[in-house]
């Protein structure tokens, strides 16, 4: 395996920040996924800093940022057929023990010991409203899609999207739909030539929760 092809993968929230300085140190990409957008901008600019200590330059291919997508034919229509998916992935698929939310060795000795104390607490309840704000989902019509991945592009100085087309318990045919529209409407309009204002980074690429791969370029 490459450098360029190096990655590291997280998912808390908080006790991230050691594993990001493994990956600066070796000039790795670094994927922070499913935590708020704050703490996942806060760890690509600590990135930014720490990777040119170490002799290496963090580009925008290195920060790796995630988004839940649902394309449809109106806003009203998208969120009707996939908020109920989307919250049955958070509630029941993603629903575990502490013990392998947060095991020890994935997170910081510290980070352990405060998480192990709020045991019960790890798993909420699900409120659109506050994820759609402080989250990374891209749920709407092709223009509501686009604009928010380009946004987020450019407010994480990311190039790289690992987009979740199939969320829970989504049936086939929205799955097909979702992923038809986002080939065929959204990402022509990431592209930098198709775009009303620059917004991102001029090479933005899309990866599926499968891993397919496509360079908007």
């Amino acid at each position: 395996m490459n450098q360029r092809s190096q990655r590291v993968e997280v998912s808390s929230a908080e006790g991230n920040f050691p594993r990001a300085i493994v990956a600066a140190e070796r000039g790795w990409g670094y994927a922070s996924v499913f935590v708020p957008i704050k703490q996942q901008v806060k760890t690509f600019n600590l990135l930014r800093e720490t990777m040119p200590k170490h002799g290496h330059e963090m580009t925008p291919d290195k920060a790796m940022a995630n988004t839940i997508v649902y394309v449809a034919e109106t806003n009203e229509i998208a969120e009707k057929e996939a908020v109920e998916h989307i919250k049955y992935y958070f509630t029941v698929a993603a629903r575990t023990t502490p013990r392998y939310l947060a095991p020890p060795g994935y997170i910081s000795l510290d980070q352990f010991r405060i998480r192990a104390g709020a045991a019960t607490k790890m798993h909420g309840g699900f409120d659109w409203d506050e994820m759609t704000k402080n989250w990374r989902v891209a749920v709407g019509t092709p223009e509501r899609v686009a604009e928010k991945i380009a946004g987020w592009c450019e407010e994480a100085d990311s190039s790289r999207v690992i987009c979740h087309h199939h969320i829970g318990d989504m049936p086939h045919w929205k799955v097909v739909k979702n992923m038809t529209m986002f080939a065929e409407e959204v990402i022509p309009r990431l592209r930098p030539a198709n775009r009303g204002k620059p917004a991102g980074p001029d090479k933005v690429r899309p990866t599926s929760s499968t891993e397919s791969r496509a360079d908007l370029i």
